[in-house]
């Protein structure tokens, strides 16, 4: 089954999470085809933006561990170098991207969803770094520009405890912005992507 299914709604492209046996993770496997959706998405003039979201009762979570433990240093390395290249490749879309959380998002797809233009949750979504209990820092670096941001001492509970926190908790720390039902959740995140995408209909320079 491929990492990631497509979708395209009206010039808004929805990329779906789709591993379930694995609980979506974020393998390499994953972050490679989620770049080269991306850049699909560029080559399309008719494109409005992007919508990223999960399937079944998971957004995405982090890392593959079994793919980690099999690693070698420098295939550890080419890993976390390119996670951060994707979430680098998120920030800088020259199109609007919003994540509809659709539940669980965990270690690396925290740092994902922080990396979105926009965030929307169901109720029920699942938001922290339960690697942390294990050792594991984020890799991706995802979290620096939002620390910088926000900078309250709960985000830093968040990251130091490994605490999983809700879709309530996660909107008064502005992980997410909004939160809908799961009936409305992806409907509401493509009207988002449109909204933004009227607004300007200038694209920036791709990234190389």
């Amino acid at each position: 089954m491929k990492p990631i299914h497509v979708e395209e709604s009206q010039g808004v492209w929805i990329l779906r999470f789709a591993q379930h046996t694995k609980r979506n993770s974020l393998s390499s496997q994953t972050l490679r085809a989620l770049k080269r959706h991306l850049q699909d998405v560029l080559a399309k003039p008719e494109a409005r933006g992007v919508v990223l979201t999960g399937s079944g009762r998971v957004f995405a979570s982090g890392a593959d561990l079994r793919e980690l433990e099999a690693f070698r240093p420098e295939e550890a390395a080419a890993y976390v170098r390119l996670g951060g290249e994707v979430l680098g490749w998120i920030q800088t879309f020259p199109l609007p991207v919003v994540a509809a959380v659709n539940g669980w998002a965990l270690g690396g797809a925290l740092e994902l969803v922080l990396a979105t233009h926009l965030r929307l949750a169901v109720p029920d979504a699942r938001f922290g770094y339960p690697a942390l209990r294990l050792g594991l820092f984020p890799a991706y670096q995802g979290t620096v520009p939002w620390m910088r941001e926000v900078l309250e001492r709960r985000l830093r509970y968040l990251l130091w405890s490994g605490k999983t926190i809700d879709a309530g908790e996660a909107m008064h720390l502005g992980i997410i912005q909004e939160i809908a039902s799961p009936a409305d959740l992806l409907a509401r995140a493509v009207e988002r992507v449109r909204q933004a995408s009227a607004r300007s209909r200038v694209r920036t320079t791709p990234n190389a």
